[in-house]
């Protein structure tokens, strides 16, 4: 997280697939994740087979928002006991090539079952507008 988004005016923890407080949040798959458990993933690793081959990781560096989440990640898998080779590149190279690779979103039941993301909730930020600019939307809003 980055240091504004400590308090917590500016962000919200939510274990949802959608936004908080949206009727497209659903709560159900991730309330028993997000806990770290080293150990079993150290034993799910050894378990699987890895061969200690690296796992590549795209990290975003132009993006403020997830621009901080590949290095935590990186820590993490290697904690594990993985060969993590992380590729920072613009988050335009990275949507691209994601997309080459075939990678799309199923319907939100599919991927709960089988993620390729997690979650970890909202944030806000706070926006200054002088009087006389009308037609904004009040928050929160969902726009897709």
């Amino acid at each position: 997280m980055t240091a504004w988004s400590a308090t917590p005016k500016w962000h919200k923890t939510c274990k949802a697939m959608f936004m908080c407080d949206t009727p497209l949040a659903n709560f159900k798959a991730f309330g028993d994740k997000f806990a770290s458990k080293v150990g079993k993933a150290r034993e799910l690793r050894r378990e699987g087979g890895y061969d200690g081959a690296p796992v590549v990781l795209m990290h975003s560096t132009d993006v403020y928002v997830p621009a901080n989440l590949a290095p935590g990640a990186k820590a993490l898998l290697e904690g594990t006991g993985m060969t993590v080779d992380m590729r920072s590149m613009d988050w335009q190279t990275l949507v691209s090539r994601r997309a080459r690779r075939g990678l799309t979103l199923a319907k939100q039941v599919r991927v709960l079952e089988n993620p390729t993301h997690a979650l970890l909730g909202q944030w806000y930020a706070p926006v200054a507008l002088r009087r006389s600019v009308t037609g904004n939307l009040e928050a929160p809003a969902t726009i897709f």
